[in-house]
């Protein structure tokens, strides 16, 4: 079982995905890429596999057991697609986790590196709350997804700032640590 730690101070490399108008609608259109509750531009959560992703993003400079990662540096990748490691579903488009990226954005036109206010503004249908209880987020659950689960679109806030798109399968188990949480895969 793949497990990835996120602490709280690198959540600007984990990111997870915006819906507005329409939770479940994405479409990439003039080089955007929408980003919702179940899709990254074209790929779909739990249906989507590696291959997929690397057709529409391209070769990662990082691929493991568990996920692709693009734009990576020093401390990090700040692009990341992970994996299902277990159950039917393995090797499925499981998380998304983007803190950096002009081109990704929400329906209502959420980008990373907004003020915290104008996204609230342009999200009035997003639910706000945290992630562990600690991690301020504009949340748009999946259909399936009890609302207190983190399963959906994160539009992650800190500091003032949109920091990342967190998007995260409902067959995703994430579990809190201590400066931030586990996904396991």
């Amino acid at each position: 079982m793949l497990s990835l730690r996120i602490a709280a101070p690198l959540l600007g490399a984990i990111a997870a995905l915006g819906v507005i108008a329409s939770p479940v609608a994405s479409a990439r259109t003039g080089g955007e890429i929408v980003v919702t509750a179940t899709q990254i531009g074209p790929l779909h959560l739990d249906r989507a596999r590696p291959a997929a992703v690397r057709r529409f993003f391209g070769r990662p400079k990082v691929a493991d057991r568990g996920g692709l990662h693009y734009r990576c540096f020093r401390r990090g990748c700040r692009i990341d697609y992970f994996f299902a490691s277990s159950r039917p579903d393995r090797g499925r488009l499981d998380a998304f986790v983007a803190g950096t990226g002009a081109r990704f954005r929400t329906a209502n036109g959420t980008r990373i590196g907004m003020s915290a206010a104008e996204a609230r503004r342009r999200e009035p249908g997003a639910r706000s709350t945290t992630i562990c209880g600690r991690i301020p987020v504009l949340r748009y659950p999946a259909r399936a997804s009890a609302p207190e689960a983190l399963a959906g679109l994160n539009i992650v806030l800190l500091k003032g700032k949109v920091v990342a798109f967190d998007v995260f399968s409902v067959h995703l188990k994430v579990t809190c640590a201590r400066g931030g949480f586990i996904i396991h895969g």
